[in-house]
């Protein structure tokens, strides 16, 4: 079954092979984990589209960590 007629299926509540699967590349994910998220979810794959522009971000500003090192940015909107 193709990753589109699994998509299909599932909307029209009829069996599929195997539940279609949506991954989501967040930029914070992908920061932390780098290559080795990038690659698992391109070894994964899921049924919306390709996942192979997927890129590692680069780092956010040193302002964004607390004194322990983890990130902690605040942002506030206009």
């Amino acid at each position: 079954m193709t990753p589109r007629a699994r998509v299909q299926a599932a909307l029209a509540f009829q069996a599929a092979d195997k539940v279609p699967l949506q991954i989501f590349g967040a930029p914070g994910g992908l920061y932390k984990h780098g290559k080795k998220l990038r690659d698992l979810t391109a070894h994964c794959g899921h049924g919306f589209g390709s996942l192979n522009d997927l890129r590692v971000p680069d780092p956010p500003p040193t302002t964004d960590f607390d004194l322990q090192g983890s990130y902690h940015a605040i942002r506030t909107d206009e």
